[in-house]
């Protein structure tokens, strides 16, 4: 039934597209066709309704490319999809309550048994006394002396060797520091961060282009800040 309904989100999802997916002012027409956006998961934290938390993947000429959020259930929601690992450019995380991140090191163990070789980047907020930062969150699941999975060290250590490393980028997240910025651009994507308002919490908002369109994300958030309107236009 699970299979069924990612199939059901997905197609409905490519068919909405064709009319969502904007073009920027100045930029080229937005190649729509080339474009897919899948929803691996959409609930919150709770346990009784059956769904994955929350994950969103977006498909570039049929590959599997980036993964915004990775709460607990969408690993196996990504396996069904028929996407694979060693397509993946870079995930990008919105805040880390586990509802949006806790699945990430499966993700890594399971990359382990594919031909990855090639860096993987790790976007998302800097941290506070409430949540890691980003280079935090990677050290904390996969350092070597205080990590929980120490085994697994050798994906972030630069002097283990290892198919590939996963690179993390730490994005400044406050009500201080309002301004978009560019935080990636590479093989046809180009990302831009700001910084929504999600209570005390570090958390970003990401505009997300390619083949000349454009897809806004954001995680939990009040529209305190005012950023998503202007990050999100065209």
């Amino acid at each position: 039934m699970r299979m069924n309904n990612m199939s059901k989100n997905y197609l409905v999802l490519v068919l909405l597209l064709t009319g969502l997916l904007s073009t920027s002012p100045g930029s080229a027409q937005c190649q729509s066709g080339r474009v897919k956006l899948q929803m691996l998961g959409t609930r919150g934290p709770e346990l009784w309704d059956g769904q994955a938390s929350t994950g969103y993947l977006l498909w570039l000429d049929d590959r599997a490319r980036v993964v915004i959020d990775a709460g607990p259930g969408t690993v196996q929601n990504f396996e069904h999809s028929g996407a694979r690992y060693e397509d993946l450019d870079l995930f990008l995380f919105s805040h880390f309550h586990i509802d949006h991140s806790a699945d990430f090191p499966a993700y890594v163990k399971g990359g382990f048994f594919t031909d990855r070789k090639r860096d993987l980047v790790l976007i998302g907020p800097s941290g506070n006394d409430y949540l890691p930062s980003t280079d935090q969150f990677l050290l904390r699941f996969f350092g070597k002396d205080t990590g929980v999975y120490p085994y697994m060290s050798s994906f972030i250590d630069p002097d283990a060797g290892s198919s590939y490393k996963i690179l993390p980028k730490t994005v400044a997240s406050s009500y201080k520091l309002l301004d978009e910025h560019e935080v990636y651009a590479h093989r046809g994507i180009r990302v831009k961060a700001v910084s929504v308002h999600h209570a005390v919490l570090p958390a970003l908002g990401y505009r997300v282009e390619l083949a000349g369109c454009v897809i806004s994300f954001t995680g939990d958030m009040s529209g305190r800040f005012h950023t998503m309107p202007d990050l999100a236009r065209g």
